[in-house]
């Protein structure tokens, strides 16, 4: 969980402080991550969340094209949960029983996750990598959504009774996924989503001034 969702942040913070010294941090940290991977593959929290290390390996690349960070890419690719196999035979169609806790269907992920082929067909070039977030979509909506657009889980998907809410990381990454939708595919539909979310979902979790929250709303 920790590399991948850290070196993101880090890739953001460079936007908003372009502070030099960041590029240099990221590439070396990447470089390190890159053989570590080849002898000690990725697990859990980073295995469901591979793909969050495409974005700092995206900006890294833009800035000194070097063939290995897309050969890191493909690693990840390889390594990383499999999203797609799991949403073509989708087995969570209810919540599952009180105390099984499960990377697969957590809630979080699945906020990230919908992102991730689209960051992918980048390389891949597959039409069908850039609409895999439309499956997950309709299963997300079909099996735990709710009226305020976002789907249930505490922490993990929870189904659509009105009861049941969601975790405020849930609808913040589902936020950032949907820009990434917006800017890889250009299809007006993710942020038409993106400002339902907006003005639905997050209000519901945060204090007007913002500097209170709900961990589930």
């Amino acid at each position: 969980m920790g590399i991948n969702s850290s070196i993101k942040s880090i890739s953001c913070l460079y936007e908003c402080s372009t502070d030099e010294r960041i590029e240099e941090v990221i590439y070396k940290t990447v470089k390190n991550f890159d053989r570590h991977i080849d002898m000690f593959t990725i697990i859990n929290w980073a295995s469901t969340r591979w793909f969050e290390m495409l974005i700092p390996i995206y900006w890294l690349f833009e800035r000194r094209k070097e063939d290995w960070l897309i050969k890191l890419a493909i690693k990840l690719r390889a390594q990383g949960f499999d999203f797609k196999v799991l949403y073509e035979n989708w087995p969570y169609e209810n919540p599952q029983a009180f105390g099984h806790w499960s990377q697969m269907n957590h809630v979080v992920n699945q906020a990230m996750a919908i992102k991730s082929l689209a960051l992918f067909s980048r390389i891949s070039k597959k039409e069908e990598d850039k609409k895999f977030a439309e499956l997950m979509m309709q299963k997300l909506s079909d099996c735990h959504g709710t009226a305020a657009g976002i789907f249930t889980g505490d922490e993990c998907l929870s189904g659509t009774s009105p009861i049941q809410g969601t975790e405020l990381c849930s609808v913040a990454e589902f936020m950032y996924s949907l820009e990434h939708l917006i800017q890889i595919t250009g299809d007006m539909k993710w942020a038409d989503k993106l400002e339902y979310i907006t003005y639905n979902a997050l209000p519901a979790a945060i204090s007007p001034d913002m500097w209170t929250h709900q961990y589930i709303n």
